[in-house]
């Protein structure tokens, strides 16, 4: 916007900036010149926003205003804030219906397939795709591992170690030296599996995926409307970003190690089913009643998990009440009272 005198031709060139948006991924970045003729009073820059159907907080750039011609640049009219407000549904949009009736409608969608949308999420956000593929590849080295001694167990006491085996099927010229072998294989892969638990260490995926939580929650709130802001007390606000985003996070990484133990199903099934084919049957029906069992336990721990997380909440939302209003309970001496109550709402917690 032009202020002042509208007499004369003016310019001034303009930028993008990033801050919380990056450009390429939440907008595109631009920069050109403004040219105010002789009584233009103002102008349009457009930026492209990059629209898609995964949710993100709000976030924001700037547009910086440099090198005027004929004019003066204001101390604070240099730069503008861009905010870009995302109209998505948390965790993604197949559920976007249930989601916008509320807290009831969202305990009616499959708990499965939300934690899929998170876990979709999740991944596509910066540096979590490429961790998330490192765990569950090199995870199995370990189930490679398990694999590799089992064999080696197997043939160490029915070929080596047993006398009345033929040193034909020996792999190597004497039962000593193929001893001394597989206790080498035994112990030399440990060294690898050490160095990728501690790389795994640094990766850290169950505290970026926290940290995404976190941030992004915190974010939105700052963001919300005044009448969000209220529909929302601190105590549930408190609750999400301390307790709730841990939980989620630790499911993330445990999805991983279910992975893991896939993995490592598949690979004790095809064993036994190698050492022994007439077991089909056994083999069949574990991972069956693993399923269902896993079913079950998990529409059970919903029930349990909605209810212990309305009584944590309660429990942070009466503690940041206390908090506040110490001085009422101090003057009305109500602190036995405030104590026993504390005391059943802890109790149900626990």
């Amino acid at each position: 916007m032009r202020l002042g005198s509208m007499r004369g031709r003016l310019s001034v060139k303009y930028h993008t900036v990033d801050a919380s948006a990056l450009a390429g991924r939440e907008y595109e970045a631009c920069s050109g010149e403004l040219i105010f003729e002789h009584g233009e009073d103002h102008k349009e820059i457009q930026v492209e926003i990059n629209d898609d159907d995964n949710w993100s907080p709000s976030t924001e750039f700037k547009i910086v205003l440099t090198h005027p011609q004929n004019c003066r640049l204001g101390q604070d009219l240099q730069y503008c804030r861009v905010k870009i407000i995302d109209d998505d549904a948390f965790p993604g949009n197949n559920h976007r219906e249930e989601i916008l009736k509320g807290e009831d409608a969202i305990w009616n969608i499959s708990g499965f397939s939300l934690f899929f949308e998170f876990f979709r999420l999740n991944f596509i956000s910066e540096g979590m795709g490429y961790r998330t593929v490192l765990t569950v590849m090199f995870d199995q080295l370990k189930n490679a591992y398990l694999l590799l001694t089992l064999m080696m167990k197997t043939y160490l006491i029915n070929v080596v170690l047993d006398m009345r085996t033929s040193e034909d099927r020996l792999i190597l010229p004497d039962r000593r030296t193929c001893a001394i072998v597989i206790g080498i294989l035994y112990v030399a892969p440990l060294t690898i599996l050490h160095v990728w638990d501690y790389y795994k260490l640094s990766l850290d995926v169950q505290g970026r995926t926290k940290m995404f939580i976190q941030t992004t929650l915190f974010r939105k709130y700052l963001n919300y409307s005044e009448k969000s802001r209220r529909s929302m007390t601190p105590a549930q606000m408190n609750h999400a970003i301390t307790q709730e985003s841990t939980d989620v996070a630790s499911a993330y990484a445990a999805v991983l190690e279910i992975v893991q133990m896939g993995g490592r199903i598949v690979l004790m099934v095809g064993f036994t089913l190698w050492q022994d084919p007439a077991c089909w049957w056994v083999v069949a029906l574990m991972p069956t009643l693993m399923v269902l069992f896993g079913i079950i336990r998990g529409d059970a721990m919903s029930k349990v998990t909605r209810i212990s997380g309305a009584v944590r909440e309660q429990v942070v939302a009466f503690v940041s009440e206390s908090c506040d209003k110490y001085s009422l309970i101090a003057e009305y001496s109500r602190r036995p009272v405030m104590s026993e109550i504390f005391e059943k709402k802890a109790n149900l917690v626990a």
